[in-house]
C-alpha cells in the first residue's frame, strides 16, 4: 500500500529514516520545506548530525516531496492519482489536516500520537507524561476526524515509562512509528474489524 508521510522537517527526520532503513518508504513526503536555504545552513546540519526531512529528501533519498502549505485538495488529488496513493500517516506534524484534505484518501488518514489516548490528548503529550508521573505510556495510531486526537484506533502499544526522560520517551516513540506504519499498510483490513474509538479526549489543565 503506497502512503504519503505528514512530517514536520526536523522532529520527523529520524522518523523517515528508520522507514527507509526497514525498507518501507513513504511514496511521498509533505514538509514545510524552506526552499531557500544557505549552503553554510545545510554544511552546519551536516557536521552537526541534524538533517531535516528536506534534506535527506533532497541529497539521500529518492522520494517525492512537496510543502504542505501549497497543496490544496485538486492538487493533492493529482499527487495521490500519479502516484497511486492510498492511504496517509501523519508524525510530528504540527498542521491540522482538514477535512477536504484527508478525504481525499482512500483509506483516509492515521496520526501517530504518542500518548495512551484518551489521556493526554493535544499538544506535548510526552511533557504531561513526565509531569504527572504516569507509571504507563505509549503511542496511539488513529484514524483523524474534525475532532482533535479523536477517532478510531487501530493500535497501540503500552509500555512503562521507568526513568526514561523526555529525549528516551520520543525515541521510543519514534521507533513505534516504525513499526506500526507497515502493520497498518500491510493489514489495514484485519485491524479495522478490531479498532476502537478512542474516547473523548483528556486535556491536561492549562499552565
Amino acid at each position: 500500500m503506497n502512503y504519503i508521510l505528514f512530517a514536520n522537517p526536523k522532529s520527523g527526520s529520524n522518523i523517515l529514516s528508520l522507514l527507509v532503513r526497514n525498507k518501507f518508504s513513504p511514496k511521498v513526503v509533505f514538509t514545510t520545506c524552506a526552499n531557500i536555504d544557505s549552503w553554510k545552513m545545510i554544511l552546519l546540519r551536516i557536521i552537526t548530525k541534524q538533517l531535516t526531512v528536506e534534506d535527506k529528501l533532497r541529497f539521500f533519498y529518492k522520494i517525492k516531496f512537496y510543502d504542505y502549505r501549497m497543496i490544496n485538495p485538486e492538487r493533492l488529488k493529482k499527487i495521490i492519482k500519479d502516484n497511486d496513493i492510498e492511504i496517509g500517516f501523519i508524525t510530528t506534524f504540527s498542521y491540522f489536516i482538514k477535512k477536504e484534505i484527508y478525504e481525499c484518501f482512500k483509506y483516509g488518514v492515521f496520526n501517530f500520537h504518542p500518548s495512551l489516548l484518551p489521556l493526554h490528548a493535544g499538544a506535548n503529550p510526552i511533557y504531561w507524561v513526565l509531569k504527572n508521573k504516569d507509571e504507563f505510556t505509549g503511542t496511539t495510531c488513529y484514524k483523524i476526524t474534525e475532532s482533535l486526537d479523536r477517532g478510531k484506533v487501530f493500535l497501540q502499544s503500552k509500555f512503562k515509562v521507568n526513568k526514561m526522560n523526555e529525549k528516551q520517551l520520543f525515541r521510543k516513540y519514534e521507533i513505534d512509528v516504525s513499526v506500526m506504519l507497515p502493520q497498518i499498510c500491510e493489514n489495514y483490513n484485519g485491524l479495522e474489524k478490531k479498532s476502537f474509538d478512542s474516547g473523548v479526549p483528556i486535556f491536561d489543565p492549562k499552565i
